[in-house]
This record gives C-alpha cells, structure tokens and sequence, in this order.
C-alpha cells in the first residue's frame, strides 16, 4: 500500500511552484532546514518521488485557474515579455541604454513558456582537446556573456 503524502511534502511541492522551481528553497521553507546541502539533496529526491510529482501537477493546475480568473494567460504573458523585450533603463549620466537583464529574462522565460528550454542541460566533453585554458573567473563580463552564449547555442 502505498504510503500518503505528508503536509510538509505538499507544502514542498506548493512552495516549488510557488518560488519558480527551486527545489532547495522549497525545501527549506516547507521544512525548515537551514542547511543548504541538505536542502538539495533532500530537494532531489522528493522530486523523484511520484507522490510529490502528482501534487506538484494539482498545484500547477490550481495555479492556472487562479490565473486565468486574474485575467493572466499565455496572450498576456507573451504582452508583457514583449514589453520586456524593449525594455530600456537610465544610466547615472540619464542616458537611456538596453536594459539588457530584463531581455534576457523576456527570452529565458518566452522559451520555457513555450518549451524550447530546459532550466538544466548536462554538459559532457568526451575529448581533452574541446577543452580550452579559459578560467571563466577572469574574464570581462561581455567575455563572460559570450562564452555562455557560445555554450548554450552548442547546446
């Protein structure tokens, strides 16, 4: 017989949805860890479990019928990303520049919106060679950003 689901496992899966998806933070607001680590790895597997699985799709359904009440869908949704998309923000001289934060996240949220992006990807490097002697930790922000653009697009 199948063991039920706790209250703190649905305040897990509750808190899940709720936060955007992030295991570790739900799991220490539904149970009150402290401890990070133990947060992931406890995260990981309650999101394994099929009991929290099935709660986390009730609360995602409840979620959208909240929201579609509200008056918020997908039409909606794409509306103000698209807004986003040409967001601009002051620079300390007034001069107006791309607000490039609030783009990045127009287009991170329009792809998992519509599916074509995946919060984790695992990256695998099968040959000594594809590895390269960049450090990450020292390179110019625009360098940062296209590396990680490099990254994502061979993904």
């Amino acid at each position: 017989m199948a063991k039920e689901i706790t209250a703190k496992m649905k305040a897990f899966a509750a808190e899940y949805v709720k936060n955007g998806y992030n295991g570790t933070e739900a799991y220490h607001v539904a149970y009150g860890q402290d401890n990070r680590q133990v947060c992931s790895t406890e995260a990981y597997r309650l999101l394994r479990d099929e009991r929290i699985v099935r709660e986390i799709e009730a609360v995602e359904g409840s979620f959208r019928v909240i929201g579609q009440l509200a008056g918020i869908d997908k039409k909606a949704i794409v509306g103000v990303l698209s807004k986003m998309m040409v967001a601009t923000k002051k620079e300390k001289d007034g001069t107006e520049v791309p607000d490039n934060t609030a783009r990045k996240d127009a287009i991170t949220l329009f792809a998992k919106l519509t599916g074509d992006f995946k919060d984790k990807r695992e990256l695998k490097i099968s040959k000594k060679e594809e590895l390269t002697d960049v450090d990450p930790t020292k390179l110019e922000e625009d360098e940062l950003e296209k590396l990680e653009d490099a990254l994502m697009n061979e993904l």
